[in-house]
Parts: structure tokens; sequence; C-alpha cells
């Protein structure tokens, strides 16, 4: 008996149409299967891919002849078809792994990671990098001789120390993104990051990306803490 598991599970139609049974392995060569988006073809016992041939052990192998290559894959069944205990009909592998790649234009700023900076780009304009600011925390954005930056600053820190802690801090990050902004300590209890990209003369997303990672920079140890009188 042989399924096509992702057309069962793609399409409303239920799976039992999808299935062909042939009486025994003697009687699989040169029998095929056709279905909606699949063919297979079964010779001789032995599974066959463009890639080459596949034998699992103790398993008829199937010859795929895949039209629509974009199909294949894996996916997490809707309602409806779990209702239609479809995968009583089918055979697939109970072990199978759905792993859902996110595309990296969906992640947050900080779960990405800067690029190198191609030859002839061209610094973000100021209503891009206005839209940009938005996904990042207490990060403004200024104009200079050099273009556009941004720029954060952390106020009130309980010492000289904890200013040099908090840059440490920052360096690592900076350090591990290959993409390094300018930090100021200014009179030893408040500290100034700027980003820019200097060889667009601007700003960049790797400006963005490592700003949104240096909001996740544990500072609240550093800070003064305001006491409240009953």
């Amino acid at each position: 008996m042989a399924a096509c598991v992702s057309c069962a599970a793609a399409s409303a139609t239920p799976a039992s149409t999808f299935i062909s049974s042939a009486p025994d392995s003697t009687s699989l060569s040169n029998h095929s299967v056709s279905f909606s988006r699949c063919k297979f073809a079964l010779k001789n016992g032995a599974i066959f891919t463009q890639n080459g041939e596949v034998q699992r052990s103790g398993t008829p192998a199937l010859r795929i002849n895949a039209v629509h290559m974009e199909d294949w894959g894996a996916r997490d069944p809707f309602p409806a078809e779990i209702e239609s205990n479809f995968g009583d009909k089918v055979l697939g592998n109970a072990g199978t792994e759905h792993i859902i790649l996110i595309p990296p234009s969906k992640l947050g700023l900080s779960e990405r990671s800067c690029k190198p900076v191609a030859p002839g780009t061209q610094p973000l304009t100021e209503e891009e990098a206005t839209a940009l600011l938005r996904k990042v925390v207490g990060w403004r954005l200024t104009s200079t001789d050099q273009g556009l930056k941004i720029f954060c600053e952390w106020k009130d820190l309980k010492d000289f120390g904890s200013g040099v802690t908090l840059v440490d801090r920052i360096a690592v990050v900076a350090s591990a993104e290959e993409h390094y902004p300018e930090v100021y300590l200014i009179r030893g209890n408040k500290v100034r990051a700027e980003l820019s990209t200097h060889s667009v003369g601007g700003l960049t997303e790797n400006d963005f990306i490592l700003a949104a990672k240096i909001d996740k920079v544990e500072s609240s140890d550093l800070v003064k803490r305001t006491r409240f009188w009953a």
C-alpha cells in the first residue's frame, strides 16, 4: 500500500482516495500510482528519487518524479484534517520533525545579525530611519555633518565604576556583531552611545540591529536607586 502524505494533507479530498494497493511485493514491478501533485513509480521494490536510489529496509521503494518541487515539505495539519483521521489511512513517518523557519524580515531586530555593507550601499533616508526607530527603545535620531545618527544615553549611574562596567557590556555586544558604536563616559556617571555606519555616511539597518541588541544589555544594577520616603 502506498500513499502521498503531502497530497492527502494538502487537499480536502479524503486521504483514502489517494491510496493504491498492490497484492504483494512481487507485483510492484513497473507499478505506478498517480496523485494530484506527485507521481510515484514503484519499481522492483526499490525507491528512486531525482538524487539517486534510496532503499529502506523491509519497505518497498518509490521512484519519485516531482513536477511541483515547491509543494514538497511538511506542515502541521489543519483541525478539519485531524478530525477526518486522515493519518489512519496514509503511510508516513510519525517521528518527522516540523521545523518552522521564520523569514529574517519577520524577526525582531535583536534576533538578527549585522551583515557586511556592500560597496555602493546608500544610507537610509530620514523616513526609513524614523520607521526603524520605532523598533528600538530609548534611541533618538539626530542629524550631523557626517549624516544621520542615532544615540542613547544612560544617566544617573551610581559612580565612575558603573559607567566603565556599562561601557564594557556594550563593547561585548558590539564585538560580537563586528559593528562598533562611539561610546562616551561623561562626568563619570553618564554614558552616551552613538551609532552610524561610517562607510556610507549615515545609517544602515545594522545600526538599528545593534541598537536593539544594546537595549537588552542589563543596566538596572548600575543606576542609582531613587529613595521614596513615606
